[in-house]
């Protein structure tokens, strides 16, 4: 498998804005908690993190799986395509809503591109023949909720978003499918997630505080770190690919705790569910 420029922006975006949008968790933390201690939030992200490399290591292609999962859930929950998942107020409807706008990278992409996305995933030391094998119902779940989202409620972003899924299957062999990843994680996602925490601590977002710097150095650090660990993988991608989509699935395991399980609980900005 070789690798082109465009890839190596996409993998470089994910790294520099990506990967550190969830850098902001201990400022969360602390404004969530009257009395926030920082060496059990280090045991709890460290922890995680360890644990979250442990599986990517020892059983890939679940990890892949369970990866593709969450994502999809956290994604959705932050309402990337703008269709308000707030004001949603029939349960199944909003739970498509999640799914039809989190799917759109973890299940979408890869079906689209499976023939582009399949040797990435084997970079990735997946087993791609059982990962397909899930791909079917999870391409029929996602078709599913797609329907439900822009049939109930019909706006016109709605017909909007329908006819650029439609473009971009029509284009798909066009366009790479790493690249847009990474321009959804990084502008639809990561940006206004950043934005929002900072909004919520009261920190200029163009001002971040010094534990942003520090936490976003350490993630490089990691990916550095977990690159030395997969170069011996002879492909040229491999390592690279391994390193940033471990790291990115280790820290996002902490990270969903915190926006999606803690901060709902305590915070009604927050929270997507009545």
């Amino acid at each position: 498998m070789t690798i082109n420029t465009i890839d190596i922006l996409a993998i470089l975006g994910v790294i520099l804005f990506g990967i550190p949008h969830g850098a902001l968790d201990w400022e969360l933390v602390k404004h969530s908690d009257s009395q926030p201690k920082l060496m059990r939030f280090l045991c709890f992200y460290l922890g995680f993190t360890a644990f979250g490399l442990f599986l990517w290591i020892m059983v890939p292609t679940a990890t892949l799986l369970f990866f593709l999962l969450i994502t999809a859930g956290h994604f959705g929950r932050a309402d990337p395509f703008g269709l308000a998942v707030l004001d949603v107020h029939n349960h199944f409807l909003k739970t498509a809503n999640i799914l039809f706008q989190g799917g759109a990278v973890s299940v979408f992409l890869p079906w689209v591109h499976w023939s582009t996305v399949e040797p990435l995933f084997s970079a990735l030391d997946a087993n791609t023949i059982a990962i397909a094998a899930y791909g079917f119902p999870a391409v029929s779940l996602w078709l599913l909720s797609f329907m439900c989202t822009v049939c109930f409620g019909i706006s016109l972003k709605k017909v909007g978003i329908l006819l650029g899924f439609a473009a971009y299957y029509a284009l798909h062999s066009f366009l790479n499918p790493l690249f847009t990843f990474a321009l959804f994680f990084c502008l639809l996602h990561s940006t206004p997630h950043y934005l929002k925490a900072s909004e919520h601590i009261g920190t200029p977002a163009t001002k971040p505080n010094k534990s942003f710097w520090v936490n976003t150095v350490c993630a490089w650090v990691l990916v550095i770190l977990a690159f030395a660990f997969f170069d011996n993988l002879a492909d040229a991608i491999a390592p690279l690919l391994s390193a940033v989509f471990a790291i990115l699935f280790a820290l996002t395991l902490p990270h969903m705790i915190i926006v999606d399980i803690l901060l709902p609980k305590r915070f009604l900005s927050w929270r997507i569910t009545a």
